[in-house]
């Protein structure tokens, strides 16, 4: 889970989720997301040397990336370059601003 408060500077690749702290061999999968934002919205990238966009949210909202077991969630293709971090870029945000992000996440194997 990420908490937000902004001190009124968007944010800009902000690492969400470091690949490397977590001893991942492999590629991330976005399963589910949930999230309540205060003012601001978020988009949400794997970090390649072009990232690849997740999804764009704002509001309170849940995202289920699987449709209910259906599909395997949002898998992080494995672009040339980067990390394969999950990064943030906040925009519209103002001095306190707020809010919460909650990833649902495996290893691909």
């Amino acid at each position: 889970m990420c908490n937000l408060l902004v001190d009124g500077v968007t944010g800009t690749d902000v690492v969400l989720v470091d690949k490397s702290a977590l001893s991942i061999v492999g590629r991330l999968v976005v399963e589910r997301i949930e999230w309540s934002l205060d003012g601001l919205s978020v988009l949400l990238e794997f970090d390649h040397d072009t990232d690849d966009k997740i999804v764009e949210i704002a509001g309170q909202g849940f995202m289920d990336l699987t449709n209910d077991g259906i599909h395997q969630g949002f898998v992080d293709p494995g672009s040339s370059g980067g990390t394969g971090n999950i990064t943030l870029t906040s925009s519209g945000d103002t001095v306190g601003d707020s809010g919460s992000i909650i990833l649902f996440l495996r290893k691909k194997y």
